[in-house]
């Protein structure tokens, strides 16, 4: 039993001392996971607090016992209150300065208008994806996640996640030049 798993356990068993590792262990991937989807640091860090809370909550209902299945169980919690918070107030648009300088890119002023330039292209050819196909490819290319995390998240199989990555990526090589594709993998965190 890794130590995360059994701090899964003795929060199961009621002991809540021992979410505060689990907090530390997945709070930056769900902060992460949250951010990409809004893209405004202080509603991020607001859902990342629900997220964390509801999780706190009904940590003892939990009916895994592994990191793995953990990761899905907080994953899914953050995409439903991402979503509940769209249903709220429509997403407005993205600042494309403000993403780029959340990155904390250094480059030199030609280097970062470049920058600038592919990641709006990637982030209005992935704002082209229908909602289920966008999230399955940004928590693949962005958040890392594994495919049987992803189909845990999302409710799909396995099979269906990595199908809905494999013709997204065939739709990127066909309809975005070969530097954005580069750009879109490369600014990931």
């Amino acid at each position: 039993m890794t130590p995360i798993e059994a701090n899964i356990h003795r929060c199961r068993q009621g002991d809540v001392s021992s979410f505060g590792p689990l907090y530390e262990a997945f709070v930056r991937r769900v902060y992460d996971f949250v951010w990409y989807r809004t893209m405004d640091r202080q509603l991020a860090e607001d859902i990342v607090s629900d997220v964390f809370t509801k999780a706190l909550a009904k940590v003892r209902l939990f009916a895994g016992a592994t990191e793995g299945e953990f990761a899905a169980w907080i994953f899914s919690i953050a995409r439903n209150a991402v979503t509940d918070q769209w249903r709220k107030k429509p997403q407005e648009t993205v600042d494309v300065e403000s993403v780029a300088a959340v990155l904390g890119h250094d480059e030199k002023f030609g280097e970062a208008e470049d920058r600038r330039r592919a990641l709006k292209s990637a982030l209005e050819w992935l704002g082209k994806l229908p909602r289920d196909q966008r999230d399955v490819v940004m928590m693949r290319v962005w958040d890392d996640l594994p495919y049987s995390q992803i189909a845990a998240v999302t409710g799909k199989s396995e099979d269906s996640c990595k199908q809905v990555v494999s013709r997204a990526l065939r739709a990127i090589q066909a309809n975005v030049p070969l530097t954005l594709i580069f750009a879109l993998f490369l600014m990931a965190p």
